[in-house]
């Protein structure tokens, strides 16, 4: 990628300030209202720190870090439960992650960069849009409502191995 720095700023604005702000701002409506849910989607690399990833993987362990000190901020009371549960979104099929690895010439095409990173998952297959659906709409129903700060991992088993 072009500038360490920019590059850097980047990955922290759109991964870590960004959803840290918007929970701030709702969260005020969400305590006048008595009932609210923060879930934040992030991504393996919020759990990991592979090479090669140092801005990205920053930014998401401060949303992890975010996201458990919310969970103690915003706790359940009588009136008021807010969740805040980081989790990975599409397994390996991240923009940023597909730029990077075929920008640096690790991989000739994003559909190799699927087909390798697919690979190394446990499952051998990428997770789709709809499990992650269904595991966001279990985390926002009332049959979650103990849970709070948690990293529910999405990820066919690849942090397991």
């Amino acid at each position: 990628m072009g500038n360490p720095d920019a590059d850097l700023q980047r990955s922290l604005t759109i991964n870590y300030l960004s959803p840290v702000r918007l929970i701030r701002h709702y969260s005020l409506g969400m305590r006048e209202r008595g009932f609210g849910r923060t879930i934040n989607i992030n991504s393996l690399y919020g759990l990991t720190a592979p090479a090669h990833t140092v801005g990205y993987t920053a930014s998401k362990h401060a949303l992890r870090a975010a996201t458990r000190s919310l969970a103690q901020e915003l706790a359940p009371s009588r009136h008021h439960r807010e969740r805040c549960l980081p989790r990975a979104r599409r397994l390996g099929d991240g923009a940023l992650a597909r730029e990077v690895a075929v920008a640096a010439g690790r991989v000739p095409s994003i559909a190799a960069y699927l087909d390798e990173f697919a690979a190394r998952v446990p499952l051998a297959r990428l997770i789709e849009a709809d499990e992650i659906v269904s595991a966001v709409a279990f985390l926002a129903g009332d049959a979650s409502a103990a849970i709070t700060g948690l990293a529910l991992r999405v990820d066919g088993g690849m942090l397991n191995v």
